[in-house]
Formats: C-alpha cells, structure tokens, sequence
C-alpha cells in the first residue's frame, strides 16, 4: 500500500462504509498478503469506492482511459493505484499492466462482466474472458466478492452488503479443451459463478434466467457457493456435498490423471498466445 493510498484510506474509508452503509461479511477470507486478483460483479461506478473501503489491502483498479484525461481527478486516481484500459479497442499495454502488477505481488481489481449492469440480478448479465485470459497466464488466486444492494442500485444511504468469498486457486477451475477463448470464457463464467453464488437467495429483484446460478442456488438450497463442474480434476457431480462448503469424493485416480493432463495441455498452449490475438477480452 502507497503512503498516499494509506492517507486517503484512514481519512475517508470509515466515512464511505457510513455514507453507503456496508456491512461486510467474510473480511476472515481476503488473504493477507498479494499477489492475488479481486473480482467482483459491476454495479455502479461507485463500486471501486465500496470495495477499496471493505477490503483491507490497495487494490489496482482498471479504468476507462477517458477518466484519466479529467483535470485533477485523472491525477488523483493514478496516484489511488488505477490504471487506464482502453475499451473496445483491444488494449495490449493493459494486460501487460496487469501481468506486472501481479508479478511484483500487487493486489488486482477485474470485473467479470467488463461494464457496469446496475438494476439486474448479475445472474442475468454477461461476462467476457479477459480473467480467464489473466489466470492462465499467472496462476494466482481470486477473491470472488458480491456487492448486494436493494435492487441492484447503488444509493448514498442505502444499505450495501458486501460479500467476501473463500479465495479460488487456479486448480478448482474447470476443466475445458478446445480453442483458447472457450477456455477463457469457461474460467471467466465460474469465477462469476461463485460470485452469483455468495448473493443472498432472496435478494431483489431475484434473477430471471440466472445463467450463472446452479439448480440448487435458484432454489436457495446453495447460497454461499457455487462450485465449478469440475474441481482439482474431481467431477463434481459424482461427490456427494453435505453443505456449501463441504464436498466429499473418491474419485478414481486414473480419472484424475487423464484429467490434469488435459488441463496441463490447455495451459501450455494459452501461455504460447502472442498477447496481440487476446486482448480484446479483457
């Protein structure tokens, strides 16, 4: 955390968590030390405010390029560790941004969806693959995190839950073979899986047609957690789970091999991508 990030956070976090009163749940899950990627769903442009007042470390925010242009403002989110992305036009300088960031340890903020989806249930929204594309060029845990307000609207004194999940390692991913972008888009749809998954069952308005919700989270049997079909190599629809956090398996070690193999080969050929034919889904 930068000495001027640091200042600004004791002068004004306890006042954002008043101003839109948050109540954070999970703060026992957010690691304690980078290199790791936070992902949330993408309500309003207030969102990076809320988070970097619920969770305890910097958090390096992409940002529209134009915001940067701004007279003073475009100084100041700089120096708060944003960092511009040009959107719609396939920036390459971002990613690479984004691979440094989190190879000197650095905390990274990413929205699945790429833009804001306020008054939706973010079950009912679209994701891009540009984490998918970020994680498997480094394998660094995400923080899945949920920010619940009353009709998905953001309002100065409007109850804001934010929600913090249990970090996902890049093994509890699934398991996909193909073109590189099926595999970006798949790795991008279970992190948001899990964050669809951390929202309460009776939040409102309730989803519609709830794409990145299981069977049992629709019904509210599975609020916490939505886990991936495959997690570590283990399918898991032949282990039997007890609760959301809980899942038991004997998986055949054969089945698992196979399974890692696959997955190893995947990785190998996204790492050998020129970053030219990815960028644009960031």
């Amino acid at each position: 955390m930068s000495k001027f990030y640091s200042k600004i956070y004791k002068l004004f976090a306890g006042l954002i968590r008043k101003l839109y009163r948050i109540k954070i749940v999970g703060k026992e899950n957010e690691p304690p030390e980078g290199p790791f990627i936070v992902c949330a769903n993408h309500i309003s442009y207030q969102d990076v405010a809320i988070l970097a007042a619920s969770l305890k470390h910097q958090v390096r925010f992409l940002a529209k390029a134009e915001l940067f242009k701004i007279p003073i403002f475009g100084r100041f989110i700089r120096a708060c560790g944003a960092y511009p992305v040009e959107r719609g036009k396939g920036d390459v300088g971002s990613i690479k941004n984004t691979l440094k960031l989190i190879e000197e340890g650095e905390v990274v903020g990413i929205y699945p969806q790429g833009h804001r989806y306020g008054g939706i249930h973010p079950a009912d929204s679209d994701v891009k693959g540009g984490i998918g594309l970020i994680l498997t060029k480094k394998r660094v845990p995400v923080l899945p995190v949920a920010i619940q307000t009353k009709n998905f609207k953001v309002r100065l004194f409007r109850k804001t839950k934010v929600i913090i999940g249990k970090p996902i390692m890049f093994d509890e991913f699934p398991e996909v073979s193909g073109k590189r972008n099926d595999l970006y888009n798949e790795i991008s749809s279970a992190v948001f899986s899990n964050i669809c998954g951390l929202l309460d069952s009776t939040v409102s308005p309730p989803p519609k047609n709830g794409k990145f919700l299981t069977e049992g989270a629709k019904e509210g049997l599975i609020p916490r957690l939505v886990l991936p079909s495959k997690m570590n190599g283990y399918d898991i629809s032949k282990c039997e789970t007890n609760n959301a956090d809980s899942v038991n398996c004997n998986p055949d070690d054969n089945e698992k091999e196979e399974s890692d193999k696959v997955s190893e080969e995947a990785l190998k050929n996204a790492e050998n991508i020129p970053d030219t034919e990815d960028e644009k889904n960031i």
